[in-house]
């Protein structure tokens, strides 16, 4: 999308955040097998058309061991029983009115504790946004993005040559923890508006917003919701979002007040790669080894290690490390 240049996140843009209905966008590839086009099971809007996804009967749900993800659950006529093909891909339902938080009698709600801690964000040259309906990640989550939309090419993808650290404070509001979270599903920003997800239907991103407010969203990446799909070589990766409607100066819990920042430096890609000599890749004259191993967990830990150092080192007055919360989001409770 047009936020990609700055955006450690999804890589394609999605023009909608509503699902269409069933009747309104019949499947384009009726019957055809879609695991090939659409690389595996989930949304896949450009094989298979608007609202979309890539699903095979019984492989989510009460009937299968749900190895395709929820856009693929619910009742339909399968065109297709033995394979992957397109049907319309399921939103996680609206909230009913006897299901929602302002509907069940209660007592006063729990109040969230305040965390504070570190994100990141790969970055070029530009500070065209303000910092707020963004994409951002811990360290696992910003280096596995360098390594898999970033790199190798020369020039860099984006123009991206620098990571920024921030420093969050965050309160979630009382009617997410009172779920037992602290952190919303995260949804995906592009040109600084909130595009629900590029890979999943998520829904409109006011499903959240009117019913626990404007939190901060995560994902782990080993639960592959809702991107990526897939392990990848940075397990411990968490992606969040930042909703600027929450940002406020002091974070107290009410829904347009659940997180600040304030910067925290940031280094050159440039002064990385200088840490690893050699000629693995070269661009403009410069020639490194740093981005060696691409695939191997222990290159992929050095250089998270590799970018803590160089942080220390260009902002010896900063703490080296201040490790986000769990990321606590889970499915069931938060779209109950």
């Amino acid at each position: 999308g047009d936020m990609a240049p700055l955006d450690p996140i999804d890589p394609a843009p999605l023009a909608q955040t509503e699902a269409p209905s069933e009747a309104d966008v019949p499947p384009r590839r009726y019957a055809e097998n879609c695991w090939k086009p659409c690389g595996g099971p989930g949304l896949c809007e450009d094989f298979c058309g608007a609202g979309q996804a890539c699903c095979r009967w019984g492989s989510y749900g009460p009937h299968g061991n749900s190895t395709d993800p929820p856009e693929c659950g619910g009742e339909r006529l399968w065109p297709a029983l033995t394979y992957h093909t397109c049907v319309p891909a399921l939103a996680p339902p609206p909230p009913s009115p006897a299901n929602s938080t302002a509907a069940k009698p209660r007592g006063p709600l729990p109040d969230a504790p305040t965390f504070k801690f570190y994100l990141y964000r790969a970055q070029n040259d530009e500070d065209k946004w303000a910092f707020g309906n963004v994409n951002v990640a811990n360290l696992p989550g910003v280096m596995w993005y360098l390594n898999n939309e970033v790199m190798p090419r020369c020039p860099r993808r984006y123009g991206i040559s620098r990571i920024r650290r921030y420093e969050i404070t965050m309160k979630s509001t009382p009617e997410l923890y009172a779920r037992g979270m602290n952190f919303g599903v995260r949804y995906s920003y592009d040109a600084g508006k909130c595009t629900g997800s590029n890979i999943r239907w998520l829904g409109a991103c006011t499903r959240t917003w009117d019913r626990f407010g404007h939190v901060i969203g995560c994902n782990n990446f080993r639960d592959h919701y809702p991107y990526p799909l897939v392990d990848t070589e940075y397990p411990d990766g968490i992606w969040y979002d930042l909703p600027l409607d929450g940002r406020c100066d002091q974070p107290t819990g009410a829904w347009n007040c659940t997180w600040s920042y304030r910067d925290a430096g940031e280094i050159r890609l440039h002064a990385l790669e200088a840490m690893e000599p050699g000629l693995g890749y070269c661009c403009g004259g410069n020639c490194t080894d740093f981005w060696r191993g691409h695939w191997e967990p222990s290159e992929c830990n050095r250089r998270v290690d590799q970018v803590k150092e160089l942080f220390a080192k260009t902002h010896p007055e900063l703490p080296m490390d201040l490790p986000p919360p769990p990321c606590d989001f889970e499915y069931e409770k938060f779209w109950d």
